[in-house]
């Protein structure tokens, strides 16, 4: 049977507290932009949101978010081989979110093109 969002918090971290500090470790050793607050805003979404978020910020920091944004570059211009600086600055900067399914969108374009 399939446990619910509270019971997986409760059983793979102890409480949402301990999730939402995991979140913010995971969000600042990826050196994203995070506002003054964000505890604040975490504690308010649900568990299953957490959850997602949790399991998004760990497969990038598996991955590592440069190569996410090489894979996402790549599924752009599949020919190029310049650099669009601009557009990779502006990748580095998204919601963690965004960008694993950006990247998860990229890697299933690039299967198609081999």
């Amino acid at each position: 049977m399939k446990l619910s969002p509270l019971a997986r918090v409760k059983k793979e971290f102890g409480s949402k507290d301990k999730l939402v500090s995991e979140i913010v470790s995971l969000l600042k050793s990826l050196n994203a932009p995070l506002p003054d607050d964000i505890e604040k805003r975490l504690k308010a979404q649900t568990n299953q949101k957490l959850i997602k978020l949790y399991n998004n910020a760990k497969k990038i920091s598996e991955i590592g978010k440069d190569k996410v944004v090489e894979v996402i570059l790549k599924a752009k211009r599949p020919t190029s081989k310049k650099v669009d600086v601009d557009y990779k600055k502006s990748l580095l900067s998204y919601p963690i979110s965004k960008l694993y399914d950006m990247y998860v969108s990229a890697t299933k374009s690039l299967k198609g093109l081999k």
